[in-house]
């Protein structure tokens, strides 16, 4: 699960700095696919690490591949074009490419080979065109379901010396036929009726020359494929994913910022380095040193909209709908319908959220009709689409107003440290909750109840302080203890090293101890933890708290009875300016609030910022 929590730039051009552009999910998925048919090992570098990328590798493995996973590289043992009997379904995951490619492949074999995924793939990834194809080519092939979608049930032989008709809206489809078509024993021809995001089609046909696979082609809708192709393994490198840096180039631009990005090759054959060429001629300020691999994006005062056929970059459709949002005059994206049959229907989906937003924006039958828009924070959904998620969260750096996403976990997919690669430029990308406030004002159970409700985990900073004493010194002290112990000095210290600490910690709630607001290190590391939520409870009934649970007043009280009560009042007034400077969210008059109550009126103001 998971949410981001995200605060609008204050200023314009605040974004700086450098980022590696993660590698490129479709090559990756290429590379193994192509390294599982070779003869002898492949090494793949660079590989992008993501849930697609594991479950082509295990799809791969049982069709008897051996494949070692290291940190920078994979080696892949190949199966000479002939693939093994598979002991178990083939699952795959969110990935269409996998369900696609594998279901084709498969086809090569004799035996029964099943494949299905994730609720997306069962329900949103289409699957009757290509059936339909691969039924022609002789292949015993089914829905179970009956409905065209996973799971399915795959029977080969794929023996070659058939003719086949698919329609080609999607490429993935097409690009599967082409594949599975090059290991079979003999030639296969494939019409294309309707060709589109022929970008991706070459993509394999690129790797098709690469490998010396021997095929002919006419305009995107004929093909001939020789068939019986056999190739070594190969060493290959994946290059930087386009469609990932699409959210950093957007982010720069929208914000008015400069930013370099690494690891990009214009030379590569991805389709969606187009929208590059498109944001150059709608005004955005773009160079690219070719001896570097880096692409520049420098500060661009406006924009101005267009008509744009986005098909070939399709993948772009969500994060160009949030840049047009900032462009002068209407942007018209259209030849976009196949967006619908994505991770989610990807056109209804970020008009909807950009509509949430405050944008003017119209859904049409091929795409979007945007105007320039004043977009405004709020909570919104990521329908589980790691692109929603990104351009969603670039949209929000650029409203006026907090943002929430909710469910941003699929933004491993292709973009594993998009938080991380964000947060050092600039950007304020959260997925905690802090707790603060008054000793006594409840911070550890309403934490605790509100990390369930979230499904979050729930982290005490008082109880990891008493577990690093535990661990160093061998015994088991309760905070109390060891404030009056070791005196409050080497309290805070460790408190304080104990909250550098969690400098990793992501889709957690963390009560913070009391006085951890005052020191001005501990508010710079937990402000970059998460948002903060000040529980502003009155000082009075903190200290009849903590005079009911504890019975002994704590050690930085040094007064008994009324005096004492006198000096937590003001020792909570004193801090209180400092957890009100540093919360982004404030609870107040809580105290006539059951801990339920208080935890719903939390998920509200989270849902609702300020």
């Amino acid at each position: 699960m998971g949410n981001y929590f995200i605060k609008p730039l204050p200023h314009q051009g605040m974004l700086c700095g450098e980022i590696t552009v993660p590698s490129s999910k479709s090559h990756t998925l290429r590379a193994i696919l192509f390294a599982t048919m070779a003869s002898g090992t492949s090494t793949i570098h660079r590989y992008l690490p993501s849930s697609d990328t594991f479950a082509m590798i295990e799809a791969c493995k049982l069709f008897g591949a051996k494949i070692t996973v290291l940190a920078e590289q994979l080696v892949i043992e190949g199966v000479s074009g002939k693939i093994t009997v598979t002991e178990d379904v083939i699952n795959a995951g969110n990935s269409g490419i996998v369900l696609r490619f594998c279901s084709a492949i498969g086809a090569l074999g004799s035996s029964t080979v099943v494949i299905t995924g994730d609720h997306s793939i069962r329900h949103q990834r289409p699957m009757q065109a290509q059936l339909q194809a691969m039924k022609e080519l002789g292949v015993w092939v089914d829905s179970m379901r009956g409905d065209g979608f996973a799971p399915i049930i795959v029977k080969g032989p794929l023996l070659g010396q058939q003719k086949a008709t698919i329609s080609g809206e999607d490429s993935q489809p097409v690009s599967a036929l082409l594949i599975a078509s090059a290991y079979a024993p003999g030639p296969t021809e494939l019409h294309v009726v309707n060709p589109g995001e022929k970008a991706w089609v070459n993509l394999t046909l690129d790797w098709f020359c690469r490998l010396n696979i021997q095929y002919e082609q006419k305009d995107f809708q004929y093909y001939k494929i020789a068939g019986n192709s056999t190739h070594a393994g190969f060493e290959y490198t994946v290059p930087g994913d386009f469609s990932s840096a699409a959210f950093a180039i957007a982010a720069a631009i929208i914000t008015k910022s400069e930013l370099i990005l690494n690891n990009l090759d214009m030379s590569d054959v991805q389709g969606d380095k187009q929208l590059i060429s498109v944001l150059i001629s709608m005004g955005a300020k773009i160079d690219y040193d070719e001896s570097k691999r880096q692409l520049k994006i420098h500060k661009t005062q406006s924009l101005q909209g267009k008509k744009i056929d986005i098909n070939d970059f399709i993948d772009s459709i969500t994060i160009l709908a949030v840049i047009a949002c900032f462009a002068e005059g209407e942007t018209t994206i259209y030849n976009a319908a196949i967006a619908k049959n994505k991770e989610c229907n990807r056109l209804h989906c970020i008009y909807s959220e950009l509509k949430k937003m405050g944008a003017d924006i119209r859904e049409s039958s091929d795409g979007l009709v945007i105007r320039k828009s004043k977009l405004n924070g709020c909570k919104l959904q990521s329908y589980h689409d790691h692109r929603m998620v990104m351009s969603l969260a670039v949209a929000a750096l650029a409203a006026s107003g907090d943002s929430q996403i909710v469910d941003v976990e699929c933004v491993k997919k292709t973009y594993p440290n998009f938080r991380e690669d964000f947060s050092a430029i600039g950007a304020t990308i959260v997925s905690n909750i802090l707790l603060c406030g008054a000793p006594a004002c409840g911070k550890s159970a309403i934490g605790d109840l509100l990390a369930k409700k979230l499904h979050y985990q729930f982290l005490d900073c008082d109880r990891l302080v008493e577990d690093v004493y535990a661990a160093r010194h061998g015994e088991k002290f309760s905070c109390k203890e060891i404030f009056n112990k070791k005196g409050e000095a080497f309290f805070r210290q460790l408190e304080e090293e104990c909250i550098a600490s969690l400098a990793p910690q992501k889709n957690s709630v963390i009560a913070t101890g009391g006085g951890a607001f005052a020191s001005g290190a501990n508010v710079a590391a937990l402000k970059k933890l998460g948002t903060v939520i000040y529980l502003k409870t009155s000082p009075a009934e903190c200290f009849a708290r903590i005079c009911k649970r504890d019975r002994i007043l704590p050690a930085y009280l040094h007064s008994q009875g009324e005096d004492a009560n006198r000096e937590f009042i003001n020792l909570v007034e004193k801090r209180g300016p400092g957890y009100e400077e540093s919360a982004d969210l404030i609870l107040d008059n809580i105290d006539h609030l059951d801990l339920d109550a208080i935890v719903d009126l939390c998920l509200r103001r989270l849902d609702h910022g300020r």
